[in-house]
């Protein structure tokens, strides 16, 4: 039996969390992240 391993990045935060480093904030989707987690 073959196992497959699927690896999800998150989605898309928006500027307002560009270039920093966001632990266990829990941070809302953008609405460009809401398409892509809509796309999975």
């Amino acid at each position: 039996m073959t196992k497959r391993v699927i690896l999800i990045r998150h989605g898309d935060l928006g500027e307002a969390c560009s270039g920093r480093y966001i632990g266990r904030t829990n941070v809302p989707l953008s609405e460009g992240g809401k398409r892509q987690a809509a796309a999975l």
